[in-house]
């Protein structure tokens, strides 16, 4: 494509794979504004390279190649300029020809080119001399590459052919009419390489003696044509014909055109040498966008015609509607080996072994449209490589599922699709489609890859990806996340923060080790002896850390129904989170406070701590009377077997005058309320008196066992004062769920 611009003329050539094969005639030169061949005059032309290079290739074999290129020219028998490598520079030193890529802000008025030349010629003397070029490779949308045995159906464009083609520009040569040619419109593939006859005849028309001038090769004189007149077109342009007399003696694509005077020559079917007239009919050979009534010129392996977009057959007359353009229909039949899709009957040419040859294969949209042995694979039917599930791959043809997935770390291995997790082998999850195996990371916590997750899927960018988990509704996501447009759910902010360590929580948080995973949560911490630190509506439940044999406390939602101190429990009928069931004879278990066997920590004064029973969890105790406590309830009391031993209510001391107060948990005159304690640094002193109101108590605060010969007294009928009033023996507890 050509554009105008005060002392420009800009060549673009178009990424599309190589062709081979040939249909027509003609070179075709640029011209100055007076219509007259651009050309250099200087015996010697610089060339320079941008310092950066391509991103895709060594700067070496980027400078190697571009070297070949222009030898490729210089080879040229009537060529007698010289080329000359200055080096590298990072502008234009705008006395040459300067080469670089464009890695990004690829220019959109060119968009869809791998690259294109410009020339700038001065404006004196009729304007004619060119005075320097520069290459633009588009290294932002083009992947480029330096190896000979580069597939014609790989997707990588050939760095030494584009450069032979676009210096065929610098040069002063426009698109060529003929197919194999270097100079034909479209191309990116190793076959540019080589220069053909056309494109040596349109070089030495320039900057040589020529008079083998064929139809639609350039000419200004009848010397230049081989066997006919230069004959000005339509477009004003002079192009060489041949004598004829019938259609017979003229190439394909031409045709006997009577002259009003002189012998009758070969002339253009589509009146034009040069791309323009968007004239030609569907199907028929074009040799750019611009010369098809569609606009569009399909380039196909050894072939070139007008085609258009399309979704059925309807609209594309003797060719066929496939992969959404009409196209002609090949004749290869399936799994045979082709270099364009217009080769195979079914018009999908497949590029799938690594030693980059093609073979025709079929559209498929499930498994039971392809043959055995094959796999519908991005919608075409595909054989896979050996690679089992979970084997490590680089490319989809390595596995036999044709699916090598990256789960993010870069760690790629053979995966398969699915829709739902029973379809994934174990207990690997279906995320986003794809089998993954799962990690022990949480909804939530921080992760490099779906291998890290519970849910398989890691998502986010940089220290902000997550665990999360596919969806298809905001009801399939945890707490307050939404199921994104992608089809998995956003991070969440009121669920707890997944933690392995307390340093990964915010202060006045500690990490709560969750059963039957390496992660825990993120809670707020209190005392669990003095019931403090929670807020309104919450309650300060024990935990106990048996890593380090430590007793914390964590804030949960208190149910308002849930048992008091003193209720009756049971599994139906729990007690609030602060307290714990247990049942103490074979009678129904009540709601007690809970303490730290060993130390008492919890219990009020004239209470005892007396272990739990509780398998993992050695340090939970609740807290029993010891002697006569202070009834918090005025039912009346049932009828009791009176005993020498019994303990009279007139017995009670004073209560405590440090301000500890009855009731208070843990020792009198200490504030259990900081939230230090929770990791309990003191025990009571061996032999320290009891602080409690039951003076005839001779047990201590912090005992967690029952002295025989109490046991004994209990058995002969000792009663034990209850925060209800009801008598219970002082048997080991059993703890209730």
């Amino acid at each position: 494509m050509r554009a105008v611009r005060v002392f420009l003329v800009p060549v673009v050539v178009a990424l599309v794979w190589s062709v081979a094969g040939s249909s027509a005639y003609g070179f075709v030169t640029l011209k100055g504004y007076n219509g007259k061949d651009i050309y250099w005059d200087k015996a010697v032309i610089k060339w320079y390279l941008h310092p950066n290079g391509s991103s895709d290739v060594s700067f070496q074999e980027l400078q190697s190649a571009v070297a070949a290129a222009f030898q490729s020219w210089k080879s040229v028998p009537c060529f007698t300029k010289q080329f000359s490598y200055e080096g590298t520079r990072t502008s234009d030193p705008q006395d040459g020809v300067y080469i670089r890529f464009v890695e990004s802000n690829w220019d959109s008025s060119v968009d869809g080119a791998a690259a294109y030349a410009m020339t700038w010629k001065n404006n004196w003397g009729g304007g004619e001399k060119i005075t320097n070029g520069v290459i633009v490779f588009n290294g932002q949308d083009v992947s480029w590459s330096t190896n000979p045995d580069l597939s014609p159906m790989s997707y990588q464009s050939d760095i030494e052919g584009v450069t032979a083609h676009e210096l065929g520009h610098i040069l002063g040569l426009d698109h060529s009419r003929e197919l194999d040619a270097t100079m034909f419109f479209t191309g990116g593939g190793t076959s540019m390489r080589t220069l053909e006859d056309d494109d040596r005849n349109g070089l030495c028309f320039i900057y040589g003696t020529f008079t083998q001038g064929k139809p639609c090769d350039s000419c200004n004189s009848d010397s230049h044509c081989a066997s006919g007149i230069c004959l000005q077109y339509p477009d004003g342009a002079t192009y060489c014909g041949k004598d004829c007399w019938s259609n017979a003696q003229c190439p394909e694509l031409f045709y006997c055109y009577a002259l009003s005077s002189g012998t009758d020559q070969c002339v253009s079917n589509n009146t034009y040498c040069n791309q323009q007239g968007k004239n030609i009919a569907l199907g028929s050979f074009c040799y750019g966008m611009e010369t098809c009534q569609s606009g569009l010129c399909l380039v196909a392996y050894g072939d070139a015609y007008c085609s258009r977009t399309c979704t059925s057959d309807s609209v594309c007359g003797s060719l066929k509607c496939a992969n959404g353009y009409c196209m002609k229909q090949g004749t290869k039949g399936f799994g045979e080996v082709c270099q364009s899709h217009h080769q195979c009957a079914s018009q999908v040419c497949w590029l799938q072994s690594p030693d980059g040859v093609a073979y025709c294969s079929k559209s498929c949209s499930s498994q039971t449209d392809c043959p055995a042995g094959y796999a519908c694979s991005g919608q075409y039917c595909i054989t896979g490589g050996s690679g089992t599930y979970k084997a490590d791959c680089e490319e989809d043809t390595e596995c036999q599922s044709l699916l090598c997935f990256d789960p993010g770390n870069g760690d790629s291995f053979c995966s398969q699709k699915c829709s739902g997790d029973s379809q994934c082998p174990g207990t690997d999850k279906c995320a986003l489609g794809t089998c993954s195996p799962i990690g022990s990371v949480p909804f939530g916590g921080p992760c490099q890859s779906g291998t890290d997750c519970l849910g398989a899927l890691c998502k986010g960018f940089g220290a902000t990806r997550y665990c999360t988990k596919t969806c298809a509704a905001d009801t399939d996501c945890p707490g307050n996340a939404t199921c994104l447009t992608a089809g998995y759910c956003s991070q969440a902010s009121d669920i707890p923060k997944p933690c392995t360590d307390s340093a990964q929580c915010s202060e006045g948080q500690f990490c709560r080790e969750m059963a039957g995973g390496n992660y825990g949560q993120c809670v707020v911490k209190c005392n669990a002896f003095a019931d403090t630190g929670c807020s309104e509506g919450m309650d300060c439940r024990w935990v106990y850390v048996a890593a380090s044999n430590q007793v914390l406390g964590e804030c949960v939602t208190a149910d308002p129904s849930a048992g008091t101190e003193g209720d009756e429990c049971s599994q139906g009928l729990p007690c609030r989170p602060s307290l714990i069931c247990a049942v103490l004879d074979q009678g129904t278990g009540h709601c007690y406070r809970d303490c730290k066997v060993g130390s008492g920590l919890g219990c009020s004064p004239g209470y005892d701590c007396v272990s739990a029973n509780i398998a993992g969890d050695p340090l939970h105790g609740l807290c029993l009377c010891a002697g006569v406590c202070d009834p918090v309830i005025t039912e009346p009391e049932p009828d009791v077997i009176t005993s020498p031993d019994v303990v009279s209510s007139d017995r009670w001391t004073a209560p405590d005058q440090s301000g500890s107060g009855q009731d208070q948990k843990g020792p009198p005159g200490v504030d259990t309320s900081d939230p230090a304690l929770a990791d309990d640094p003191y025990t009571p002193l061996p032999g320290s008196p009891s602080q409690g109101s039951c003076s005839a108590s001779p047990h201590h605060a912090g005992s967690s066992t029952i002295p025989g010969v109490l046991v004994v007294l209990l058995l002969a009928g000792l009663w034990v004062c209850s925060r209800r009033g009801r008598r219970h023996g002082r048997a080991l507890p059993r703890h209730e769920p």
